[in-house]
């Protein structure tokens, strides 16, 4: 191809052209190899620019045909799905199934889980740390007249994150979400205010707890964790039962309490 010629492009990135054409379809070549196309010439062309960094994330070595695959399967089960939450496809079909109108949730991170989960259970209280995010997620609640959800804007430091959670919600929950800021204080608070049969699903879970799937944000399984909470989280869910979910890209756990 004459853009891998122009741009004098690694053996590497030659691998990921020619390992994607024959990895899917003829129908999704043309939209398969211009996200390729767009993702490679932000990186290799405007590194300057943090744009770069959002539509080609390092490391590149992970941009595999099969990774790209997934980031496209990914992309079209969004647009399909587009009132459900940012999780694990896998994970939002168990909660269809797990949650019930008599639930009550907790959790760090709003947007469109916020919405979802309103309409399935019987209180959501959503703590959100953007406060232009809070903003446009109040004005959505506002909008579609939700009374069963209380959003809480909460720009608190990380050791006085929870505590303000703690003030706000005493209370016990059925499933706490853990998708936002301090997650090692939230997952941790979140085990001692979970009901008997409850379950905490925390998204990104490779970040922060060794994953059986890898990926550009695992952490591997060399035992270091990103902080002594996470490695104190990890050892009070040893005995648990748990499963972590990965669509290739993503990948969320979920702790059975």
């Amino acid at each position: 191809m004459w853009w891998i010629d122009k741009w004098n492009l690694n053996s590497e990135c030659q691998k990921l052209y020619f390992g994607i054409t024959n990895a899917i379809s003829t129908p999704l070549k043309f939209i398969a190899l211009s996200y390729v196309g767009l993702n490679l010439y932000l990186i290799f062309t405007l590194k300057e620019f943090s744009v770069s960094k959002i539509y080609f994330p390092k490391p590149t070595r992970q941009w595999t045909p099969r990774y790209i695959r997934d980031r496209i399967a990914l992309y079209f089960w969004q647009k399909r799905h587009t009132e459900a939450p940012w999780l694990v496809s896998s994970v939002v079909h168990f909660l269809e199934g797990w949650l019930k109108p008599t639930d009550d949730i907790v959790e760090f991170g709003s947007g469109r889980s916020t919405l979802w989960f309103s309409q399935r259970v019987r209180s959501v209280l959503s703590v959100e740390h953007n406060k232009e995010w809070y903003e446009s997620v109040q004005s959505r609640i506002s909008a579609r007249n939700i009374s069963n959800v209380k959003l809480i804007y909460n720009s608190q430091t990380e050791e006085q994150y929870v505590s303000l959670v703690q003030e706000v919600y005493p209370d016990t929950a059925d499933m706490i979400l853990v998708d936002a800021n301090y997650r090692d204080h939230c997952v941790l608070w979140a085990l001692e205010h979970l009901r008997p049969g409850g379950i905490l699903v925390l998204d990104n879970a490779a970040r922060f707890l060794p994953s059986p799937y890898g990926g550009s944000d695992s952490i591997g399984h060399d035992g270091k964790y990103p902080s002594e909470l996470w490695q104190k989280f990890a050892e009070a869910i040893e005995n648990k039962r748990k499963f972590m979910w990965s669509n290739g890209v993503f990948h969320t756990m979920v702790v059975f309490v």
